[in-house]
């Protein structure tokens, strides 16, 4: 429960309903982190491109079968 009360109050100043500030606060968040991360350690990657970005940036095979579906669509929870 700390570490969720230190994510609230810290990243987000206590206004997680205040949609425009978290988006705000994702997206600084987010410059920050591919400013200071090596080039090699770090993947650009949204769900509905699939897996093959993700497993090729991982070093492994894409998954068969089911879970092998778009993972943005694949009705997982």
């Amino acid at each position: 429960m700390a570490l969720v009360r230190r994510i609230t109050t810290g990243t987000f100043g206590g206004r997680l309903d205040d949609r425009e500030h978290v988006v705000a606060a994702c997206t600084a968040r987010n410059r920050r982190a591919r400013e200071k991360a090596p080039a090699d350690r770090l993947l650009g990657y949204e769900a509905a491109q699939g897996w093959q970005p993700l497993c090729a940036f991982l070093g492994v095979d894409v998954p068969d079968g089911v879970a092998s579906a778009n993972p943005a669509t694949s009705g997982l929870p």
